[in-house]
């Protein structure tokens, strides 16, 4: 068992919640960063400084990796990439 700091629990809550992250998605994110934290012996309030400066697409990719990193390995949280159409359409013509 791993003990959190109540203090640093609700301070990386209110950092989710301030980027319009649900309660239940700050409280969680809030877990999951926080435990590592006191297992890397590390203060949750330096991953907070590390994720303050981002935007938001690279805040929910962090938030992806995080949270893949507690799923099973066949249930991944992945993103939707476009893939480029081209202009020019080619095909095998058999004669």
């Amino acid at each position: 068992q791993v003990q959190i700091n109540s203090e640093e629990n609700d301070a990386v809550i209110g950092f989710f919640k301030s980027k319009d992250y649900t309660d239940k998605s700050a409280e969680t994110l809030s877990y999951v960063i926080c435990r590592q934290a006191k297992i890397d012996n590390l203060s949750a309030m330096v991953v907070l400084d590390q994720l303050k400066n981002t935007n938001p697409q690279e805040l929910t990719d962090i938030v992806a990796e995080i949270l893949n990193l507690y799923r099973f390995k066949s249930s991944l949280i992945g993103k939707k990439q476009d893939n480029p159409t081209q202009d020019i359409v080619s095909r095998n013509i058999l004669g």
